[in-house]
């Protein structure tokens, strides 16, 4: 029977976005880290804005953009105000 945390009680290790970004591990301890992602055995919490951004199949510069609209963000989604303006 293959390993499934859920099924044998074990509770996800949370692992930071800055830990995943600067850890000197070797590529084969990354791969073991992101295999536990993979199977739910670990969970990414706080991705940096770089990790954010390509897991959202954006530019950072898009996601720079979106961080300083938040408080617009409603109307934007919904259409109302242009997403980019020529004044800012």
């Amino acid at each position: 029977m293959p390993y499934h945390p859920k099924l044998n009680g074990v509770n996800p290790t949370p692992i930071s976005g800055r830990y995943l970004a600067c850890n000197k591990f070797s590529p084969i301890k990354r791969a073991f880290i992101a295999a536990d992602l993979c199977l739910g055995t670990s969970f990414l919490t706080a991705p940096t804005q770089t990790q954010s951004a390509a897991l959202a199949r954006v530019n950072t510069s898009y996601l720079h953009w979106a961080l300083k609209r938040m408080t617009e963000r409603a109307e934007i989604e919904r259409g109302h105000t242009p997403a980019h303006s020529a004044a800012r």
